[in-house]
Order: structure tokens, then sequence, then C-alpha cells
């Protein structure tokens, strides 16, 4: 027998493996970017700075775009609602390796959800979404997959002085638990 397989009916089957974070493509579509100096504008210009990381996120809706948030502290939360495709997924990180710190001192609820749900620091109900290199702190939960998201890649954070969860996958809707699906959490300090 051949890798242990014996009898003249040996069972064969095709599987598949994703692919490691590293090797999908970068994005190549838009990029906004975020600063405190910036201003926001709802006609999303490629390539414009954005004051709000949420403003530039909401332009974020193409497969391959691209929010590059440049260092500071910003006192708000994010909804990712938007989705990306396999191969061109939407990015939002840092720029380069300046530390941008997203601090929930003071506020509720998460973005796009009812008041009284805990407050979360990145909401993501989209799919294909990769969120990279933020420091989180002061949030009840400091990321939160729920909804319908799929295929979410959250790496490189650090999260601190949060209440319940670092990361927490998941969400419920009418008194059922909703799972998300192929999320990679890696490298992550919480």
């Amino acid at each position: 027998p051949i890798d242990g397989v014996s009898g003249t009916n040996p069972l064969i089957s095709r599987i598949k493996t994703r692919i490691e974070t590293d090797q999908i493509p970068p994005s190549v579509g838009r990029t906004f970017y975020v600063q405190s100096a910036g201003s926001d504008d709802p006609s999303c210009p490629d390539g414009w700075t954005f004051r709000t990381i949420q403003a530039a996120v909401n332009c974020a809706t193409q497969p391959s775009d691209t929010v590059l948030v440049r260092a500071g502290t910003y006192t708000q939360r994010i909804f990712i609602s938007k989705s990306g495709t396999p191969n061109n997924y939407i990015t939002v990180r840092n720029f380069g390796n300046e530390k941008v710190v997203l601090d929930g001192a003071g506020l509720s609820g998460c973005e796009g959800q009812a008041a009284d749900v805990s407050p979360c620091g990145i909401l993501i109900t989209g799919a294909y979404i990769r969120v990279k290199g933020f420091e989180i702190q002061n949030f009840e939960v400091g990321i939160l997959p729920g909804g319908a998201a799929h295929d979410v890649i959250i790496e490189d954070n650090f999260i601190h002085h949060s209440g319940k969860n670092g990361i927490r996958p998941g969400g419920w809707s009418q008194d059922k638990q909703i799972f998300v699906a192929n999320l990679t959490i890696q490298r992550n300090i919480i």
C-alpha cells in the first residue's frame, strides 16, 4: 500500500486550504488617508485625507480599497459593512508603522447597532476585510466581527483596557447566535 491506502476502492477527495495572509495580493484600488488635520468629504476623491476614520471607511466601498490612518488618538468607533472579494480585500490599517490609538473613553454602543449594545471599537459585518495595526483601548469589546462577516483578517493590533473582550467573534439576532466564518486572528496582543 502507498501512503497507508490499501484495497481496491480508496477514498479520494479534494480539499482547499486557506492561503496565508501574506500571500493575499496587496490592495491596488483607491487609497484614502486619515489624519486629524484632514477634512471629511462625502464625494470620496481617491487619495483624499479625511479627518475621521469612519468617513474614510464609508468611502472604501470597492474591493481593493485601502484606508491608511496616520498617527494620533481617535475617539471614535469604526463600523465596516462593505465587502471586498477573495483576491481584493478592503484594508483598514495604520500608515506604515505609525501609532494609531482608537480610544472609546466616553462612547456608548456599537456604531450601527442599538445604543444598549456594549461599546465596541471596530464592528465588522462585511466580508474580505483586513484590519491591522491599531491600538484599541477603553471599549467593552475591542473588535467585533459579527453579522454576516466572513473571511476577515485581524492582525497586529494591541487591545487593552477593554471590558469584557478584546476580540469577540459572532453576534446575536432574535435570541439566536450568529456565527461568523473564516476568521484569521493573528499576532494581536490583548
